[in-house]
């Protein structure tokens, strides 16, 4: 049996562009593939993301977190399947809910070609739960935040220390190719990160946010738009990385 792929968002700092790229990510590569998007973020921000395509009416992550089957936690859109967070996932911060969200992944895997997790910028139990997981985590960096470089060396040691060996790449998020920083960062990047950087950026974009605040991904409300484009360059590459 060929098992589906485990890619996980990674960033302990806000505002990179994480849960938007982790939302049009699973909406492209469920276009041809069966793919489910976990919320693990306390701020439930895929979960208000797709809240125009799934209503969530009070199932949620906690269930598998409690032990019981995907299935009491799970909305499925056509190939889009998706988990909602919930604002008191805090509480389940424990080994034995780790234990459960790690045997809820395996049997995702059994059925979905990828399974993507969104995390809270938090590193908590669940966290390095789903790290250690991974087949592909995703570090989004906002490439026209000053202190994007640091934020990201930050993470990438991170993963090297409580995920050793999973295979991890940089995401060029918010992208303004006239901003002196986003130059310097993309070049640092070619330069420095070749081999783990995702080769496009992901453009800022003026619909992304109109889309997210419709709860919808960018992809499906405006396909044209520069930033949907983007984004559908991105899953190829990272149907090839994993």
């Amino acid at each position: 049996m060929v098992l589906g792929k485990v890619i996980v968002s990674a960033s302990t700092k806000g505002g990179t562009g994480k849960t938007t790229s982790m939302v049009n990510l699973a909406w492209c590569l469920s276009r041809k593939k069966k793919v489910v998007l976990i919320d693990l973020d306390l701020n439930k921000s895929a979960t208000l993301c797709v809240s125009g395509i799934i209503e969530a009416n009070g199932k949620d992550v906690t269930n598998i977190l409690n032990g019981n089957k995907y299935s009491s936690s799970l909305y499925s859109d056509g190939n889009f399947s998706f988990i909602p967070s919930n604002d008191r996932i805090f509480l389940y911060d424990s080994e034995k809910s780790a234990i459960n969200l790690k045997k809820s992944i395996d049997s995702l895997k059994s059925v979905y070609d990828y399974v993507l997790v969104d995390l809270h910028c938090n590193i908590t139990g669940l966290s390095i739960t789903a790290l250690k997981s991974a087949d592909l985590a995703i570090i989004p960096v906002s490439s026209s935040d000053p202190l994007a470089l640091a934020g990201a060396m930050r993470q990438e040691k991170l993963i090297k220390e409580v995920a050793e060996g999973v295979k991890y790449k940089f995401l060029l998020c918010r992208h303004q190719a006239r901003k002196t920083v986003s130059k310097q960062v993309v070049e640092y990047f070619s330069k420095e990160k070749k081999s783990t950087v995702i080769k496009t950026p992901a453009r800022e974009s003026v619909f992304a946010q109109k889309s997210s605040g419709l709860g919808l991904p960018c992809c499906l409300k405006y396909p044209k738009s520069t930033v949907a484009q983007d984004y559908k360059k991105i899953s190829k590459e990272i149907e090839r990385s994993v």
